[in-house]
């Protein structure tokens, strides 16, 4: 199966960021500010985090690996836009819900 939808740049960092907002609500609707906060503070630790472990199986499957190396000053916009979006998500009672 191949994924046919072209998007630029800034395009699929806000898709990813509003996925994630959405997600952190969703995830955490009813739960305590407290509760929020502190997965607020835990989503930093995304960035290294799915960094890592995006570029750790592109590595393990020993394939892909010249266009790995292309794109990982774009992997890591994508990756701080996503914790970006879990973060605000956290903070917000009611995120915007994500439209494709």
């Amino acid at each position: 199966m191949a994924h046919k939808k072209h998007y630029t740049i800034g395009s699929y960092l806000v898709q990813r960021y509003l996925y994630a907002r959405s997600y952190a609500d969703l995830r955490l609707r009813g739960t305590s500010w407290p509760t929020r906060f502190g997965y607020a503070a835990a989503a930093t630790a995304l960035p290294p985090m799915l960094f890592f472990r995006i570029v750790s199986r592109v590595v393990a499957r020993r394939r892909h690996r010249s266009e790995l190396a292309k794109s990982l000053p774009l992997i890591a916009l994508f990756v701080v836009g996503w914790a970006a979006g879990e973060m605000v998500g956290a903070w917000l009672v009611r995120a915007t819900r994500c439209r494709e």
